[in-house]
């Protein structure tokens, strides 16, 4: 078992790169392969805003922010409503969505497992994920993770407060919302429009200009926004803090 001294390491590091390193270390050190620490500055802070620190295959990362997957992993609505772990069973994933999600990632080794809510003191939120090196949750993955929780409750405190630091220092390279996904006024007008219900004839109407020109803006906004129906357009964008209802 490990002892509070060896911990401390996460605690004296200088760089985010030592704090990686450290993190690898202790998570291994405790019999788990794969991690993943996400972090938002604030609880309405987007979700494509929050740092991601993993050593998780980087295919699978890729597919997972790709294909929105964040909107849809039960774990991550976990973190964000609660503050006790919880273990990766296949009775969490409940819809069908949740259940072809569950099975692609456990196509990429990623079945059994634990997550740990992240609850700052300044208002952070953001999840602590810690995989295990098994096809599937067997009685002694569960065991393993019941008798290594302590210790991986220290982790995560010590992980977050001497991360936090790091979160709050400005990144040039850290792009914001508007930079993300640069929707022009008029399709943000239009898409509030669209949230209250307003077809793109009445918009054309309430906007003096052309039904085409309405569907113009918002075809470029599905763009953008990565989506396939005014909808979900919508939807994400309201998700996202770029309009309100």
């Amino acid at each position: 078992m490990l002892v509070l001294e060896e911990f401390n390491g996460i605690l004296q590091t200088n760089s985010e790169k030592q704090w990686f390193e450290e993190l690898t270390h202790c998570t291994q050190r405790l019999g788990y392969t794969d991690f993943l620490f996400g972090l938002k500055k604030t609880a309405n802070a987007p979700l494509e805003s929050a740092i991601i620190c993993s050593n998780y295959d980087e295919a699978w990362r890729k597919k997972y922010d790709e294909s929105g997957y964040a909107f849809i992993d039960p774990v991550v609505e976990h973190s964000f409503t609660k503050v006790f772990p919880i273990v990766w069973r296949e009775d969490i994933y409940q819809t069908v969505q949740q259940k072809d999600f569950f099975e692609e990632a456990s196509a990429h080794g990623l079945r059994s497992g634990i997550t740990l809510p992240l609850h700052g003191p300044g208002g952070e939120i953001g999840t602590f994920s810690l995989s295990l090196d098994n096809i599937q949750s067997t009685p002694q993955t569960i065991r393993h993770i019941s008798d290594t929780l302590p210790q991986l409750m220290l982790i995560k405190e010590l992980a977050l407060g001497s991360y936090l630091p790091y979160l709050h220092t400005p990144n040039p390279l850290i792009k914001t919302t508007s930079e993300l996904y640069p929707l022009s006024k008029k399709a943000i007008e239009i898409l509030k429009w669209c949230a209250i219900g307003k077809t793109s004839w009445e918009i054309a109407r309430i906007c003096v200009c052309t039904e085409a020109n309405i569907n113009f803006h918002l075809n470029k906004a599905r763009h953008i926004l990565g989506v396939n129906s005014r909808k979900a357009a919508v939807v994400k964008a309201y998700s996202l803090g770029i309009i309100d209802i």
